[in-house]
């Protein structure tokens, strides 16, 4: 249980990372089906290489990775370590994929091993050129062949098998769990020991579930039904001195999009409150990330169940501004919450459906806008008109007055 342990911290690590950075990073799993034996930990990216981690943890520090565990089968059938990797190295490399390997194991390297003691601390990889330029007579050339001959291929395939594997040794499984609380910082989630315990738990869950590849937003959501996001701090004394003398939220508010900000400023009028936790949901880091406000909506808490619709709309307006992916469901779901913008949002599909010539959807939409608002007969003319009945609809309207 404790070597699952270890492997669970380390997923937790990447996911949190993956909040952080899911501009890079697409998703992560445990134990994925495709990720040979370096299926423990795999970080699918944007951009980079994906990585497939190995993780090898002992209790103690009785254990090594040397040549005799790199080399050694577990049975008389089976294949070494090195073995494993090296097939993976092969089936991914068939794939025409950019990936990297990574051994990350708290246990020590053999410094006195050739080809180990060739490891850069910087980066984590063994020296390719010392490789290359040794003379099988040497230790280097020595253990280089050996290593070909157990894998029964050519010293050029080791080179180009050892260009992609990294040595990474990670201390304790405590300093993984204390690496993660800075990302859990970062992300705003709780970041002590019981939050961190929770994050193992999640990553625990996605083993026992089955799950595959986890985006950023189901982390998100994860963490948030388990309580892990951490609200903002709210300011409960007078504010700090300033120029202009805004409070910290209205500082935040500021860097919203203008008409989000707008609905935000007009629902600080009827529940400063509600204002103030709206602007700390749309500050949130990972605010952005696709599916988390979708899960907001869709599993709206109480406050967000019985606030003002301009809560929804800006939520919704918020989404629209970044472009996020289903912003057109935020803004339905705005509208099913009661939004002002309701009449709005329908002169508008009304009028796209009349330019489009579709003109028994643009008659349907025209019948549920109120014939009260002011610009129900231009859009109504728009329809039955054509666009001359609606600028003379427009002019004829009390729109200056609703």
């Amino acid at each position: 249980m404790r070597g699952n342990d270890y492997q669970h911290a380390i997923g937790w690590l990447w996911a949190c990372k993956m909040l952080e950075d899911s501009a890079s990073i697409s998703s992560v799993s445990i134990e994925d089906t495709d990720g040979g034996a370096f299926d423990d930990v795999v970080v699918r990216r944007a951009i980079e290489p994906d990585l497939y981690i190995q993780a090898k943890s002992s209790n103690y520090g009785n254990k090594i990775v040397d040549r005799k565990w790199l080399t050694t089968s577990p049975t008389a059938a089976g294949k070494s370590p090195l073995q494993h990797f090296y097939r993976t190295y092969t089936d991914l490399a068939a794939c025409n994929v950019r990936f990297s390997l990574e051994l990350w194991t708290n246990r020590v390297f053999d410094h006195t091993n050739p080809l180990l003691a060739l490891r850069d601390q910087k980066h984590d990889k063994i020296d390719l050129s010392q490789i290359l330029a040794a003379s099988p007579r040497t230790r280097i050339g020595a253990e280089r062949d050996f290593w070909a001959a157990h894998l029964d291929i050519t010293v050029e395939e080791v080179i180009g098998f050892l260009a992609v594997v990294r040595w990474n040794y990670t201390g304790s499984e405590l300093e993984i769990r204390e690496r993660a609380k800075l990302f859990m910082k970062l992300a705003s989630l709780h970041h002590d020991e019981a939050a961190v315990d929770l994050g193992v738990t999640i990553i625990r869950g996605w083993v026992s579930d089955g799950l595959g590849p986890q985006t950023a937003a189901d982390v998100v959501r994860q963490a948030t039904d388990l309580g892990l996001v951490a609200a903002r701090p709210r300011r409960t004394s007078a504010p700090e001195p300033a120029n202009d003398r805004e409070s910290l939220t209205a500082v935040a508010t500021r860097g919203l999009p203008p008409g989000c900000r707008m609905s935000i400023e007009s629902l600080r009028e009827v529940s400063p409150e509600d204002a103030n936790r709206v602007v700390d949901q749309l500050t949130q880091p990972f605010a952005c990330i696709p599916g988390v406000l979708m899960h907001l909506a869709s599993n709206p808490p109480e406050w967000l169940r019985n606030a003002n619709p301009l809560a929804w709309d800006a939520i919704a307006q918020f989404s629209e501004a970044h472009e996020i992916p289903d912003s057109n469901v935020l803004r339905d779901s705005a509208l099913e919450w009661g939004s002002l913008r309701g009449p709005l949002d329908l002169v508008r599909e009304t009028a796209q459906a009349a330019d489009d010539k579709e003109f028994e959807r643009a008659r349907e939409l025209l019948e549920q806008i109120p014939e009260t608002f002011p610009l129900f007969e231009a859009i109504a003319a728009s329809v039955n008109d054509g666009n001359r009945g609606m600028v003379n609809a427009i002019r004829n309207s009390s729109l200056g007055d609703w």
